[in-house]
């Protein structure tokens, strides 16, 4: 479903044209709030009878009310609609983290069951009561993110925190691409679980998943090329092994020097250094900047990108 470029929104985008966008993580607007619920309306509707429906919303909204220690989400519980209380909720919390596992839960429904239930009829509109398909709905999502310069983003099941836009859409989005393939959910697996870390300032842990998506990387590249590797091999031999197999080829490889130092040193050594990726920290508890955090996913799926390309394009 397009979105409408009202007036109003295009004397905006004019006025805020070549102006820096500054995202915010600590609010969500009302309107946000508002446009999130007319989607839901229109991916996963409740009509009358539709037991699918009334199924999924309570799947959903038993599960953060479980999560959160309730027994309902609403004042005014109707448990014979559990997305007007799944709306009134999303309306009315100013709890952030739980509106955002809200969303982030009622996404992921839509993006599995809704998806999968549309695979087996084929006119799922008339049948459930959607008008916008499970991908629309993911799209018109994100574009309400960045509409309202929300850092946030809804990626594979996750709801993501968006420091760039340029470095999002050039490095992580990509890398997450990627990874979808199968041979590769290992690595994307540990990505995921990256972003969840840091999303909810686990940093230590976002740094050590980001290091273990790099290594599962490579470690996969080289089992589907046949490439042998110790068991205990840590990222610097696994880089070794790549280069030396012209994963990169040998008259480009100058131009990859630079590369070939981050690799090595980049995402390892800030993990065995910082997060300690495993070892004891001592007596001293060691704390993480967020800054060094978010450098380390974004040259993890810089690095990730580059791998996973140089890969596709080495032929056997």
């Amino acid at each position: 479903m397009p979105i409408l470029k009202t007036f109003a929104k295009r004397k905006r985008e004019v006025e805020n044209s070549g102006k820096p966008v500054v995202y915010r993580y600590d609010r969500l607007p009302p309107e946000f709030r508002v446009q999130v619920i007319h989607i839901w309306r229109q991916a996963f509707n409740l009509e009358p009878n539709d037991s699918f429906a009334k199924a999924g919303w309570k799947f959903i909204h038993d599960t953060i009310a479980k999560e959160m220690g309730a027994f309902d989400l609403s004042q005014n519980p109707n448990p014979y609609n559990r997305l007007a209380d799944c709306s009134n909720f999303l309306r009315q919390s100013e709890d952030l983290d739980q509106v955002l596992s809200l969303i982030e839960l009622s996404f992921s429904y839509i993006d599995s069951e809704v998806r999968n239930k549309g695979k087996f009829h084929y006119n799922l509109a008339w049948r459930y009561g959607t008008k916008q398909t499970p991908e629309d709905a993911i799209n018109e999502l994100n574009y309400r993110f960045r509409e309202h310069a929300i850092g946030y983003q809804y990626e594979s099941g996750q709801i993501i925190e968006v420091n760039s836009q340029y470095l999002h859409y050039e490095t992580v989005e990509p890398a997450i691409s990627l990874l979808h393939d199968a041979k590769f959910e290992g690595a994307l697996d540990e990505f995921m679980r990256a972003h969840k870390s840091y999303r909810e300032r686990n940093y230590k842990d976002a740094i050590v998943n980001s290091s273990n998506a790099f290594e599962s990387t490579m470690r996969t590249i080289c089992d589907i090329r046949g490439w042998t590797y110790p068991q205990n091999a840590t990222s610097s031999k696994l880089i070794d092994i790549l280069f030396n197999k012209n994963l990169v080829s040998s008259e480009m490889k100058s131009h990859f020097t630079s590369l070939g130092s981050t690799l090595k040193s980049g995402v390892p050594t800030i993990r065995n250094k910082r997060g300690q990726g495993g070892h004891g920290q001592g007596s001293e508890q060691v704390e993480v900047p967020e800054h060094i955090v978010a450098y380390v996913l974004h040259l993890t799926a810089s690095n990730i990108v580059f791998l996973v390309e140089a890969h596709k394009k080495l032929t056997n």
